[in-house]
């Protein structure tokens, strides 16, 4: 798992083999740490179903242990599993059964399954925390836990583990510098470690940073390379996420360049593509921020064409229908991040159409509502990117929107 991955394809025949050798010597002593590695494997590869199922006999497993290990591993596949399915609210629930479970561990866990399951834990929470609308709680618990405690544990890949996560909670929250930062990190531990799974991910998140600070052309060629690198690993968690940054790198390089119509179908590709993934595999967590970069650049292309004020009414429609249907995501799985940023595009959108059509006037004035609503929701996380951005507008917008 350390050399290859949990995905490897070596990987899941080891496992099998184990399976079959514990039931012939009917070792139950053996039965969890192998399943916990058959549920790695099938959730790096993307099989979400699966992995639940794997996760739930674990969770059977813990009946009469007195084991914490087996506590802390059990409810941290399940949390785990649920976050990438987009069931937040399942997901936090685990992870905070597990998390006191894990406060005194040694690092046995972290040489047998990859990370020490704090480290694990603690990264979901802090997700959980920050898509569901508490960012300052998020941003808290991060300072305060997830790299101390990695770096404590003197575990190099936990401490990966815990640079990716930090990664990707400064990408959610739009904060640029710190991405390249901790995929930095992780790209100098995956080298040291020679871990081609861990440095095909740093690599697209240092990409997606490079492209955003002003050097699109070689962070995009970056991203490119470590999604190349990222599959040959056999893995497809997170591969939705992935190619969203991808899209949202040619969205912004498009809208740079003047609204340039390859850039614009190289991004809708790169969504295609995602979606497709997350509807085979069931990965979720991603989905409605898929369908909110659809929306844009389905905005830019149109725009290419002429000017909003012109666009048809099935072209509004079909593109206010990626905004809802982002919106719609979102709300069902409680993620007030996204829900929050798509309330944001979709009133941007119908703002920039200037025709007077009452069926617009009627849209422009429902979507500035449900951004108001949403934004009233939050009770902290005011100087965050996302939060910012919705104040702008409705600044913008006053009192007659």
């Amino acid at each position: 798992m350390a050399a290859r991955g949990s995905a490897a394809s070596a990987v899941g025949q080891a496992y099998s083999r184990a399976q079959t050798l514990c039931e012939q010597l009917g070792d139950r002593e053996q039965r969890f740490p192998i399943l916990r590695g058959v549920w790695a494997h099938h959730l790096v590869r993307g099989a979400l179903q699966c992995a639940r199922e794997l996760g739930e006999q674990l969770l059977v497993l813990t009946a009469g242990a007195t084991d914490s290990m087996v506590h802390a591993e059990a409810r941290f596949a399940l949390g785990g599993t649920f976050f990438w399915r987009g069931e937040l609210a399942a997901s936090r629930l685990h992870i905070g059964q597990g998390l006191p479970h894990t406060r005194h561990l040694d690092d046995a866990a972290a040489y047998m399954f990859g990370q020490h399951p704090e480290v694990g834990c603690l990264s979901y929470e802090i997700m959980n925390l920050l898509i569901l609308g508490y960012p300052d709680q998020a941003q808290q618990q991060s300072h305060r836990s997830l790299v101390d405690s990695a770096t404590e544990r003197g575990h190099p890949l936990t401490l990966a583990y815990a640079h990716f996560f930090e990664a990707v909670f400064a990408q959610l929250r739009q904060e640029v510098p710190n991405v390249r930062t901790h995929a930095q990190a992780v790209i100098r531990l995956a080298h040291e470690q020679g871990s081609p799974y861990w440095l095909s991910m740093g690599t697209v998140l240092e990409g997606w940073a490079r492209a955003v600070q002003g050097d699109a052309t070689e962070g995009m060629t970056q991203i490119q390379h470590g999604l190349q690198e990222f599959r040959k690993t056999g893995a497809a968690l997170a591969l939705p996420y992935f190619l969203g940054l991808f899209a949202d790198t040619y969205a912004r390089k498009s809208q740079g360049d003047g609204l340039c119509t390859p850039l614009i179908e190289a991004g809708l590709a790169s969504l295609a593509e995602a979606l497709a993934c997350s509807e085979r595999t069931g990965e979720r967590i991603y989905a409605a921020e898929l369908y909110r970069f659809k929306g844009e650049l389905l905005s830019q292309q149109a725009r290419a064409g002429g000017s909003a004020s012109s666009l048809p009414p099935d072209t509004c429609g079909r593109i206010a229908d990626c905004f809802q249907h982002a919106l719609s995501i979102a709300r069902r799985q409680q993620a007030k991040l996204f829900e929050l940023r798509a309330a944001v595009s979709l009133t941007r959108f119908w703002q920039a159409c200037e025709t007077e059509r009452a069926t617009v006037q009627q849209k422009r004035q429902a979507a500035r509502r449900d951004l108001q609503q949403v934004y009233d929701w939050f009770t902290e996380g005011w100087a965050t990117d996302p939060l910012r951005q919705a104040r702008m507008v409705l600044e913008a917008l006053g009192d007659d929107a």
